[in-house]
């Protein structure tokens, strides 16, 4: 016979206990999970859903969304790092996280169209990082909801890939109030600052979209690690198409709204290229062709790659892919007049 309490036989013995201590059970069960979901709700409500007072990152650029926004930035760390929508002339805003890939992408900027009415240019990263990430295996695996929460998601728009990773997501996503923000206690409440992650509010503060990059990256940083990581990524061959879909998918999307759609590759240091793997180098000469076919069959699409662009020096950047603020202040100069002419809807001399 076998042991398991889910056998029929232990069915058939809770079936014939009484009535009134089977409701009992129930009552007990209804009670345990009302206390659950009361409890669940009540450190969002102290601490904010990214446990950061005042807002992140993400949530304040959401939040500045509106009819006057007419530019809009999407993409990883690249684009978070190195584009400031305060610089430019023409109304323009960031939605962009670490490691964002392009179905996460895709997701963000179709949850937010109906905020933009009058959006006129979509500039989307092109870049090798967010054709070959994934985003959400990183969520649940660091049982952190937040990449994609304070972009305005939620579970049921995180891009998954079949039932059982949307079942995780829903799952980490229900528990992150109890494992990732601060418990509910005094010391947890004088300590509060000390759980917000630098990534969603930085020490020194931020601008809706963009994060002051001075002192960011540490001393010991090692560009190996980041090459790594991309080369293994770039393997998973699943991954990769998925996201050449979702970028095909969110350029139609935009284009079906009569807004022009820019591919921009930011600058990065002169030695990335040469430091590159050869599969994540290969990667990207996908991604070329993608891109380069579907400017050439839409005039509403552009490619602009300023990745190895000579105007911009060492001392631009924090890392060897990242600008820092003095390189994000010279490359909204660089991109404002084309810009702003996309957005007036005259012809924009490319970069």
């Amino acid at each position: 016979m076998s042991s398991s309490i889910f056998s029929s036989e232990t069915v058939r013995r809770y079936g014939a206990l009484p009535r009134k201590e089977r409701f009992w059970h129930a009552a007990i069960a209804v009670a345990a999970a009302i206390a659950v979901l009361v409890c669940r709700e009540i450190p969002p409500r102290l601490y904010g859903t990214s446990g950061c007072q005042g807002g992140s990152l993400g949530s304040t650029a959401v939040a500045s969304l509106s009819d006057r926004t007419e530019v809009l930035f999407a993409g990883s760390s690249h684009v978070l790092f190195g584009v400031r929508p305060q610089r430019f002339t023409v109304h323009a805003m960031n939605l962009a996280g670490t490691w964002l890939d392009y179905t996460c992408i895709r997701a963000v900027v179709a949850r937010h169209l109906h905020r933009v009415p009058n959006l006129k240019v979509a500039v989307i990263e092109y870049d090798e990082l967010p054709y070959v990430s994934d985003l959400v295996p990183a969520i649940v695996a660091t049982r952190d909801v937040r990449p994609l929460q304070e972009l305005g998601l939620s579970p049921a728009e995180f891009p998954t890939a079949g039932a059982m990773q949307a079942g995780e997501v829903f799952a980490t996503s229900f528990m992150f109030p109890f494992t990732g923000l601060p418990r509910v206690t005094p010391l947890a409440w004088r300590n509060r600052d000390k759980s917000c992650s630098p990534l969603y509010h930085p020490p020194r503060g931020f601008a809706p979209g963009y994060y002051y990059t001075d002192g960011v990256t540490p001393k010991n940083f090692n560009a190996g690690a980041v090459f790594n990581s991309l080369a293994k990524a770039s393997q998973k061959v699943n991954v990769v198409r998925r996201n050449a879909a979702a970028l095909t998918a969110t350029i139609a999307l935009l284009r079906s709204r009569g807004t022009s759609v820019v591919l921009l590759r930011l600058p990065h240091a002169r030695d990335y290229v040469t430091q590159r793997p050869p599969i994540v180098s290969a990667r990207f000469r996908e991604l070329q062709r993608i891109a380069i076919a579907a400017s050439r069959s839409d005039a509403g699409i552009a490619v602009w790659d300023l990745g190895e662009d000579p105007a911009f020096a060492p001392a631009d950047f924090c890392d060897n892919n990242h600008l820092n603020a003095a390189g994000a202040d010279k490359l909204a100069k660089l991109l404002d007049a084309p810009l702003r002419a996309l957005a007036s809807k005259t012809v924009a001399e490319v970069p």
